[in-house]
Parts: C-alpha cells; structure tokens; sequence
C-alpha cells in the first residue's frame, strides 16, 4: 500500500447515490482504489456530515446500509479514521489561517513582479 487518498464528504455522497451524476466514474474509481490496494483517509467531521446527508439525500434503508458499510470499512487495514478532536481542529485553524496570509503574500510579490 504506497499510494494514499483523502475521500471527503463528496466522494462518499457521490460513491452511495446513485442519482449523482458522477456516480459511475467515482465508483469506477473507488473501485481501482480498493483493488490496488491505496490507504483511503478521511476524518470523523467528514464521516459525521456525509451520514448526515446520507439520511437527507438518501431513502432511510439505502442511508442505513451505506451508513453500516462505510463504518465497517474502516475496520480493515485500507482505510484510516483521522480523528478530529479539539487539539487537530484548533491546528486545522492555525493552518488555515497561516496559509491564506502566506496565499495573500504570494499574490501580492506576483503582482509586484508583474507591473
């Protein structure tokens, strides 16, 4: 297992209904993911809000099953729950935060640069 994915709420939406139009290429590729073996990430904040629509955009049966096979999924050893607690979101924060001023920084040298 080299190659590694991040799947969020999205592509788990988009895996389990079937009326999303995408549904076909992202199962296609889920699918790949699985046979090749590639880690799959996502995290407690994104299982939490795809269940969520999962009953929203889902018929309550089809919701529960995609529910019980995305939780057991990350029983094996392929997928991987990062937990969010109070310590990685204030990180996720500061991250955030850092990241849009250094983005601000080099827009600002590039439009130096370009006048």
């Amino acid at each position: 297992m080299n190659n590694a994915i991040f799947i969020d709420t999205w592509g788990w939406l988009t895996l389990n209904d079937a009326g999303e139009r995408r549904h076909k290429d992202v199962a296609s590729l889920y699918q790949t993911l699985i046979a090749e073996k590639t880690l799959i990430y996502t995290t407690t904040f994104v299982l939490d809000e795809t269940f969520t629509l999962f009953f929203k955009r889902l018929n309550s049966f089809q919701a529960q099953q995609a529910m019980l096979q995305l939780s057991a999924a990350f029983f094996t050893e392929q997928f991987q729950l990062i937990q969010i607690d109070e310590s990685r979101f204030t990180q996720t924060q500061c991250w955030y935060k850092y990241s849009r001023y250094f983005l601000y920084l080099d827009l600002s040298i590039q439009n130096k640069n370009i006048k």
